[in-house]
């Protein structure tokens, strides 16, 4: 009778793993559990009516859901922009493809170039990213990014004084060096 059981169970669960295989599996989410990396940029920018061509590098870690990376872009009238973000993102594997959508406040600067305030303040950030992997350790892609600011002038934030808001949306073609734990 406990052979019948076992050969039963045994049965059982080949049935059940060979009808599990005919499901099509969703999608895996979130495929890295952590990951550092950086990556260079163009990017057309649009900022109050105004769209530059910059050039740029990224560099950022990710855990889970939560992501911080450093943000610079250069050569527009702007002059260069600095920023800190801190935020959640979500990754979703697409056959070949990856889609990262991610949102995301922090601290910016500006400086330099033609701008009419150069000053330090606050941002928040929001886009959606697609990139496909050449080789093991780099990924092209393309991003799709919003973004509005606060700032002041001088090298502190200050809610009194010189006081300037805008937003900004890029569109940026990077090359991206990763490093990963799947």
């Amino acid at each position: 009778m406990r052979t019948f059981q076992k050969k039963l169970r045994t049965t059982g669960a080949l049935g059940a793993c060979a009808l599990g295989l005919g499901l099509p599996a969703p999608p895996p989410v979130c495929a890295d559990f952590a990951g550092v990396y950086v990556q260079g940029q163009g990017a057309m920018v649009t900022r109050e009516s105004e769209t530059n061509a910059d050039l740029g590098w990224r560099a950022g870690a990710h855990l889970l859901f939560l992501e911080a990376y450093a943000n610079q872009l250069f050569g527009g009238p702007a002059g260069t922009i600095t920023q800190g973000v801190i935020g959640p993102r979500f990754d979703l594997d697409l056959g070949g493809w990856n889609l990262t959508l991610r949102a995301g406040g922090g601290l910016m600067r500006q400086g330099g170039g033609d701008a009419a305030v150069q000053g330090t303040g606050l941002v928040a950030r929001a886009g959606a990213t697609l990139e496909r992997e050449l080789g093991r350790l780099f990924l092209a892609g393309a991003s799709l990014e919003t973004e509005a600011y606060s700032l002041s002038e001088g090298t502190e934030y200050s809610t009194s004084g010189a006081h300037f808001e805008g937003s900004a949306v890029l569109l940026s073609l990077h090359l991206k060096f990763e490093l990963g734990l799947r």
